[in-house]
């Protein structure tokens, strides 16, 4: 299978995750339904996108009701192209994402000023390309990033790792210095921050891993990943057909 198109990080992250999935969703193109984290995930990501857009020229923060409000319609948005489970409130749910909103508005949209916002990149490796949106960069050159998630990290997820070491490949940032925020959705969120220097080892490592991912992908090297905790019904829109095309 030759590769014309560039891979994105998600693309990437899909396939180590698992392979099958990746196909699933880049080669076959069934329908891909993701579940209410990433809803959240993604209703929060706009709502944070568009403050820092205008605060690249106001320098100052929208109101917390207006940030709520754009919350609110990106949400709405993709309820439809959500994987529910039976006992979820989709209420409860969406609550749980503007509690995390307020936390950040509060805490740490305050002390960020953005020089760039949504920066495309392009990765040449040379026939093969790697592509995305570095989500923000501040005044100081840190790469500047905020996810939300159901419980607390104890460290920095293998996948938010590479999306941090590819921004600072695709931009010459003074020591790749990077501030990653995670802000659980429980009751109370609260707030984990890691923050750290993308070394050049880590660069070295990604570019081993993106050429071995994109290597299979041309091979088409397809095996499900059956130890993952992501491969159930609940987790995986493609969970029944998968066990019925790999019966291993």
């Amino acid at each position: 299978m030759n590769i014309e198109y560039p891979l994105s990080i998600s693309s990437l992250n899909t396939y180590i995750q698992c392979s099958v999935k990746w196909k699933y969703q880049y080669v076959d193109k069934y329908p891909m339904l993701t579940g209410s984290s990433a809803l959240i995930g993604k209703a929060f990501h706009k709502a944070i996108e568009e403050n820092y857009k205008q605060k690249i020229i106001s320098k100052k923060d929208l109101s917390i009701s207006e940030m709520i409000n754009i919350y609110n319609n990106a949400f709405c948005s993709e309820i439809d192209k959500t994987l529910w489970q039976e006992d979820e409130d989709i209420i409860e749910i969406s609550e749980s994402g503007v509690r995390a909103l307020k936390l950040y508005h509060s805490q740490i949209s305050p002390i960020v000023y953005p020089s760039e916002s949504e920066k495309e990149f392009l990765v040449d490796f040379g026939s093969l390309k790697l592509q995305g949106h570095i989500d923000l960069i501040d005044q100081d050159g840190w790469l500047i990033e905020t996810k939300t998630a159901s419980r607390k990290p104890k460290e920095l997820y293998s996948n938010y790792k590479r999306q941090i070491t590819a921004y600072a490949l695709a931009i010459n940032i003074y020591k790749y210095r990077f501030d990653f925020s995670i802000i659980s959705r429980i009751n109370r969120p609260e707030i984990m921050q890691f923050k750290g220097v993308v070394k050049d080892i880590d660069k070295w490592d990604f570019k081993n891993e993106f050429l071995h991912v994109t290597d299979n992908i041309q091979k088409e090297i397809y095996e499900p990943n059956r130890k993952s905790q992501l491969c159930s019904d609940k987790w995986c829109c493609y969970y029944e057909r998968c066990h019925s095309d790999y019966k291993i």
